[in-house]
């Protein structure tokens, strides 16, 4: 704490003496309930966005990979109330409770069930800030002193929303506040696009080399289009000189521990749960299961995951897949599958499950329950791969692997990134750092 600020006692905690606190009422020109209309019939296309509560990302940002499209009419009742406009902040009542996202540039959308819009008062409060407060710790304090109702799904009723009480230094200082948070989540966002993008061009690859058949051939030119040999295959037409093998031929297949969850430590070695198989094949690390040395020694006795290892997951996040990087090690928990490959490269396995072939592999050894679907360690050890010749391997791996490597750098800086602005915005939001205040 910087001995040269003097702070002083609310009742949210310790904060500059030149500081107030303010309630979310007093600070917002509206706080608008969604619409409690029968819900829309979706359409294929439209400019006009529904809402849901899965589209309020983890990071403040909307997530509009998967969007839901409503016609006009339907498009104007659910915004009778009101219509989003840019940097106005969606806040949910429901399941994730208080989970907060502000609405970019240039989209038509209307919020749906179980949201509230937030617009600030501009004059007083800056938009930045108040995402970056949504974001922060002392936000979730402030949540966990409300009324929640529900015995099952808890939730917060609109009317406690103006009631939510808000640090507030001044507006330039605000402005400081929400800058530093902006950058540093933009940056992380960056990245992730960055990803995605990376991704892409890696199935991109794999689909013309191993879909279409149209990698290079001795001279250079597209395989199949050049009048490359095909033959029959189970998995259709394929190179001559390839084959279509199961998993286990190619591959160590390595269960779980099937014993009671261990106990989680406050430090310890790392026991990776289903939560940390994240997107685009990488893990998620942003949550982190740490056990006693004793109980990683027994979680790793099948299998201590190394560089190129893919993971499966069996239950809960169903058939999600990632890829260990350089230089970790972790163990396995319960509902994950590892994979080791043995006679193939571990960057052709994990874009191959990725790839349509993959894909429908791992859709058809899936058992569909009645509760909840699970694809276990028999079902992986099933799938099939197509293999090509060595040659073709080795020549697409040289083009993915680096492709991976920077996904996993990116993935990394994300983290660390993340971790940065989670230590700093509870500093940040009760002045135990201080911004510089630009004079005009």
């Amino acid at each position: 704490m910087n001995e040269q600020i003097k702070f002083k006692d609310t009742e949210i905690g310790m904060i500059p003496e030149d500081w107030d606190v303010k309630y979310l009422g007093d600070v917002s020109s509206k706080i608008v309930d969604c619409s409690h209309a029968r819900k829309p019939e979706f359409i294929d296309k439209s400019e006009l966005i529904f809402l849901e509560v899965s589209n309020i990302g983890e990071d403040g940002f909307l997530d509009l990979s998967e969007r839901k499209f409503i016609n006009k009419s339907d498009f104007d009742a659910w915004t009778k109330r009101l219509l989003p406009k840019y940097q106005d902040v969606i806040l949910t009542k429901t399941g994730r409770v208080g989970a907060a996202a502000q609405i970019p540039e240039n989209i038509k959308c209307c919020i749906g069930r179980n949201q509230v819009i937030v617009r600030a008062n501009r004059d007083i409060l800056d938009l930045n800030f108040l995402l970056a407060y949504f974001m922060s710790p002392n936000f979730r304090r402030e949540l966990s002193r409300l009324e929640l109702s529900g015995t099952i799904l808890q939730s917060l009723h609109v009317k406690y929303f103006p009631n939510i009480r808000v640090p507030f230094p001044s507006l330039e200082e605000q402005r400081g506040i929400g800058k530093q948070f902006m950058d540093i989540s933009k940056k992380a966002k960056l990245l992730q696009k960055q990803n995605k993008t990376l991704e892409a061009i890696g199935q991109a690859i794999f689909k013309h080399w191993f879909v279409d058949f149209e990698f290079p051939n001795e001279e250079g030119k597209p395989y199949k289009s050049s009048g490359g040999e095909m033959v029959d295959s189970e998995l259709g037409g394929i190179p001559k000189g390839w084959e279509v093998k199961v998993i286990l031929e190619v591959a160590d297949v390595v269960d779980c521990l099937h014993r009671k969850k261990p106990n989680q430590s406050e430090l310890g070695k790392l026991l990776l749960q289903v939560y940390n198989i994240g997107p685009h094949g990488l893990l998620d690390l942003n949550k982190k299961f740490f056990v006693s040395d004793e109980d990683y020694n027994l979680w790793t006795k099948n299998i201590e995951l190394k560089e190129g290892d893919c993971l499966l997951t069996n239950a809960g996040l169903t058939g999600a897949i990632a890829q260990v990087p350089f230089g970790f090690t972790a163990g396995i928990g319960r509902n994950i599958t590892a994979v080791r490959a043995k006679l193939i490269s571990p960057y052709y396995l994990v874009t191959y499950l990725f790839s349509k072939y993959g894909q429908e592999e791992i859709e058809k050894n899936i058992d569909h329950g009645t509760i909840f679907n699970s694809l276990n360690v028999k079902g992986i050890r099933k799938i099939k791969l197509l293999i090509p010749e060595n040659s073709i391997m080795d020549k697409f791996n040289k083009i993915i692997k680096p492709l991976r490597k920077l996904m996993e750098n990116n993935l990394y800086e994300e983290y660390t990134l993340s971790q940065i602005r989670d230590s700093l915005l509870p500093k940040l939001m009760s002045g135990k750092i201080r911004v510089p205040v630009e004079v005009e």
